[in-house]
């Protein structure tokens, strides 16, 4: 399980299919919910692209964190397409 401790209130948990199966996560103290998304896919490239479900502050976040991994993707291929 990942557990990342930072410096603010804010808390992603949930789960994500892996090839391993399902992996559980927790990220504490987070400073906003783009940035715990980012630390997930820092943490596994696939995270957004198989199934899981996300939590924000105890509220179901799973719609939005896809949303939100699709994004990170498109500005990542923006900036290698300038490069």
């Amino acid at each position: 399980m990942l557990s990342v401790p930072r410096e603010s209130s804010m808390m992603l948990e949930g789960w994500f299919e892996t090839d391993k199966g399902m992996e559980p996560f927790l990220l504490e103290d987070q400073g906003s919910f783009v940035e715990a998304i980012e630390e997930m896919v820092r943490y596994d490239a696939d995270f957004g692209s198989t199934d899981m479900e996300v939590e924000w502050n105890g509220e179901d976040a799973t719609k939005l964190a896809y949303d939100t991994v699709e994004e990170i993707h498109n500005d990542l291929r923006r900036t290698q397409k300038r490069n």
